[in-house]
């Protein structure tokens, strides 16, 4: 898989190669988020998701940030504490301990000495559910889905923001696991060789 809004654009054969990008550019949102619906029901989103967020904390953390930047007034009310990382991880850090020898000014002797170094941040996901999390991206995306249905028109340009922030949203994703599935590939013929 390729980016989404790349990947489905079907062009006649009889058109010319000057035209095309032409024609792919005018495309509208609109039919792009439309193909995305087709092509993925909510069970392959449910698979996608938990694939991409069991990953990493850092997959995960991207994703949320995506979701919570959209300005949709059903996310910002009701989803805007959950979609907050700090719900879902712990940053935490350790600390390098850097040692070396000194010698003893008085007695002349060397002994093992010991600094702290830099610290070095992480995102500790002990305590985070995953599944739930999943289910909880899913579920946003099905208000993405309710909002698009109810509120968005295509005339209205900050809706057209928002449409274009949840399909790079998707995009996102979809890369994500496209580098996984790609790892997972080559760690099989890593494991075959």
């Amino acid at each position: 898989m390729t980016s989404f809004s790349i990947e489905y654009n079907a062009y006649p054969i009889s058109v010319p190669d000057e035209v095309r990008s032409d024609i792919g550019a005018c495309q509208s949102l609109s039919h792009i988020y439309k193909q995305m619906c087709e092509i993925y029901d909510w069970d392959q989103l449910y698979d996608i998701v938990f694939e991409v967020v069991d990953r990493s904390p850092d997959n995960s953390i991207q994703i949320l940030e995506e979701l919570g930047g959209l300005a949709i007034p059903s996310i910002t009310n009701k989803y805007a504490e959950i979609l907050d990382k700090h719900t879902w991880f712990i940053q935490d850090y350790y600390q390098e301990k850097i040692i070396y020898i000194a010698r003893n000014p008085i007695t002349g002797e060397d002994f093992r000495s010991y600094r702290r170094g830099r610290r070095e941040y992480f995102w500790e996901d002990d305590g985070t559910n995953y599944e739930a999390l999943t289910q909880t991206v899913v579920n946003t995306y099905g208000v993405i889905d309710d909002w698009y249905t109810e509120t968005y028109t295509e005339d209205d340009e900050g809706c057209q923001d928002i449409l274009a922030k949840v399909i790079h949203s998707f995009d996102v994703l979809l890369e994500m696991y496209d580098n996984i599935s790609e790892e997972d590939i080559d760690e099989e013929c890593d494991s075959v060789s």
